[in-house]
């Protein structure tokens, strides 16, 4: 199980570093290899249905960066028989999130209000604060694409707050991707910087380097419009170097991809949180 174990490793990596491709292709042979692991019944001692799920979660992320969100679908399905599988009430939270993400990528919002649903009732049953939290991002980006500004930033706010009773600063740095883009989409580019420059620091010392560039895009149009014409345009240059492929079209989320769209606050492309811990 080393091999497997090493190409889970591998396809993680790639996946914060929002190289789609190679993360694909690695989860799906680490897959292969769980599933190898886990057949039979009763289920194999040895099985590790929770590397399971993050393989197959990873897979689906990485079909999303791509832009592939059918065959998204199907494998944040498998995840979410792999959560079932570990009996792990935090890991089916994050597999029916990763579902309402896909399926209102996939136009279809009364499949995606069910599977929010359902993970708000296991994330209160499981009391797993971390995969509530990334759960009020994705509603807060559900309230953004209808237009609902205020309400999305409550839900942000309330994710920050399970963030921070959770304990992590890494998610919360994450998170500054969508405060920030909210506070320009309101006309507060102060304070939108101000969340811009508190999280840089902290997905750079993760190596989350997916993250650091809608960080600097959306760090550089708040300098913009506070007239730091200089500033702005290093960081904006800077930021195509670090951008990565994949556009949100207005849907707000954590993911493997996130979007280039001149001008415009960049929103995370799909996924809150999509990435495992």
């Amino acid at each position: 199980m080393a091999a497997v174990d090493r190409a889970l490793a591998l396809a993680v990596m790639h996946a914060y570093r929002a190289q789609s491709v190679q993360a694909g292709d690695l989860a799906q042979k680490a897959v292969l290899g769980y599933e190898s692991a886990c057949g039979g019944t009763p289920q194999p001692l040895f099985c590790d249905a929770r590397s399971g799920w993050r393989a197959a979660h990873v897979r689906s992320v990485a079909a999303m960066g791509q832009g592939l969100f059918v065959e998204a679908r199907g494998f944040g399905q498998d995840a979410e028989r792999w959560a079932e599988r570990s009996g792990d009430g935090r890991l089916k939270v994050r597999a029916a999130t990763l579902l309402a993400v896909i399926s209102q990528r996939l136009a279809e919002p009364d499949r995606s209000q069910h599977y929010l649903q359902r993970a708000e009732a296991m994330a209160r049953q499981a009391n797993a604060l971390d995969a509530l939290a990334r759960l009020r991002v994705e509603q807060a980006a559900l309230r953004t694409a209808q237009g609902d500004s205020h309400g999305a930033q409550l839900l942000l706010q309330e994710a920050r707050r399970l963030a921070r009773q959770f304990g992590s600063s890494r998610m919360e740095a994450q998170m500054a991707v969508e405060f920030s883009a909210n506070y320009l989409h309101e006309g507060k580019p102060k304070d939108a910087l101000a969340v811009v420059l508190d999280a840089l620091p902290v997905v750079r010392q993760f190596n989350d380097l997916h993250f650091v560039a809608p960080l600097l895009h959306n760090g550089g149009l708040a300098r913009l419009a506070l007239g730091q014409v200089s500033v702005a345009t290093q960081e904006l240059k800077l930021r195509r170097r670090c951008g990565v492929r994949g556009c949100a079209r207005g849907h707000a989320g954590w993911a493997a991809g996130v979007c280039r769209c001149p001008g415009r606050a960049w929103r995370s492309a799909s996924g809150l949180g999509a990435l495992p811990p």
